[in-house]
């Protein structure tokens, strides 16, 4: 005798095979998939440095209109492949899928970034609330306190971050708040703020676009060096309209030139007993061991060479207030010139191109001239001083 087949448990059977064909009609046939794993490691701890005033803009990635979710899967992982190589790997919590839309929305996610440059396990892991990504392109984006972490040990965070797998592309806007620190050193840490952010994981080229701050501070020198706790400088704070980090050369270059005014400056502060305030078109920061987004080694060299050193170029001023006086008294010394390079180490200051500089009643012209702060000393190549000049 045949058994009977009651109708409920016929339905259940042809949903089941309905719900297959779907999984293997949006899932890319040429993207290896893996069995999830059990829970995801804790994400990184967030940035120490404090949010900004400026309330985030994300408010989480809207499913598609009128759609609802096909199916759903808890604990998911995927691997997005090209050519053989990985592009990026997303671990969630639970992922949404809408098969008519080419879409899939995750929850609670960590990913990597892969490079094409690095090694495999020198990944960019990057967290945060929600991510969405096409099925077709595989661009992944990821929304709601997003923080990135490199392997050198630099970090960033934001509201929002995009990857494009193709170009190895990373991309904040600029309407999203962005800060970060850069690679561990025992000597110098790093740290900026920005609107936005973009860059190539490849080319270890990246460029922050608008409303830049970056903080270059010494790091407990006490314990590294014999100098004297009060010969340490205090944090240098750079502003500038738009900033590039090119990461092969260790130089971070700021710029004035994407604002059209023409009064607009890159601008240098430096705080403490001998107070400094400095002003030019371009600067940068050289030598940086590592960088806020480096591709490079997981070691920071703690060389000399490696240390940074600033430079200021057109239309160079600087302006110097001794512990006597107040930023509301004229400044103690002053100069001018075409090009200025600052060493942190040493604080001091070489000028080139047409220095000049005014101190008290005196003005002091020269092929170079060499500023040693600490001793309060001026060193002139070639020249040409002129007593009880004007100070402007």
């Amino acid at each position: 005798m045949i058994p009977r087949v009651s109708s409920h448990r016929a339905l259940l059977a042809a949903v089941a095979i309905l719900l297959f064909w779907q999984v293997v009609a949006l899932w890319p046939s040429s993207t290896p998939v893996e069995d999830s794993p059990g829970n995801p490691p804790n994400a990184p701890q967030a940035l120490k440095t404090e949010p900004a005033r400026e309330a985030p803009t994300f408010r989480g990635f809207s499913p598609p209109v009128a759609a609802a979710p096909d199916y759903s899967i808890q604990r998911f992982r995927y691997v997005s492949v090209s050519t053989g190589q990985k592009q990026w790997q997303l671990l969630a919590r639970s992922a949404d899928f809408y098969s008519d839309h080419d879409t899939v929305l995750a929850q609670e996610i960590q990913a990597e970034l892969f490079s094409n440059d690095l090694k495999q396990t020198l990944s960019v892991k990057v967290t945060g609330r929600e991510a969405r990504y096409l099925v077709s392109t595989r661009e992944l984006e990821v929304g709601g306190n997003v923080r990135a972490s490199f392997p050198d040990g630099s970090e960033i965070q934001s509201d929002y971050l995009r990857f494009d797998p193709k170009l190895r592309r990373v991309l904040i806007p600029t309407r999203y708040f962005t800060q970060g620190k850069g690679p561990n050193s025992k000597t110098t840490q790093i740290s900026f703020t920005s609107q936005g952010l973009e860059g190539s994981l490849d080319e270890g080229h990246f460029v922050l676009p608008a409303n830049v701050m970056i903080e270059v501070s010494k790091q407990a020198l006490a314990r590294h060096t014999s100098e004297h706790p009060s010969h340490h400088s205090a944090p240098a704070i750079f502003r500038a309209s738009k900033a590039e980090l090119w990461n092969p050369q260790r130089l971070l270059r700021l710029d004035s030139r994407s604002t059209p005014l023409k009064d607009s400056f890159v601008t240098l502060e430096q705080s403490g007993p001998n107070e400094l305030r400095a002003r030019a078109r371009r600067m940068e920061i050289r030598g940086v061991a590592s960088s806020p987004l480096s591709r490079g080694s997981t070691q920071s060299s703690e060389n000399e060479k490696e240390r940074p050193s600033f430079l200021a170029e057109d239309d160079v001023k600087i302006e110097e207030w001794t512990k006597g006086n107040s930023r509301t008294d004229r400044p103690y010394r002053h100069s001018t010139s075409g090009q200025a390079e600052f060493s942190p180490e040493t604080d001091s200051f070489v000028l080139t191109e047409y220095p000049q500089v005014y101190q008290e009643d005196d003005t002091m012209t020269g092929d170079i001239i060499t500023i040693y702060r600490r001793e309060d000393r001026v060193e002139i190549e070639n020249p040409n001083a002129i007593t009880r000049g004007s100070h402007e």
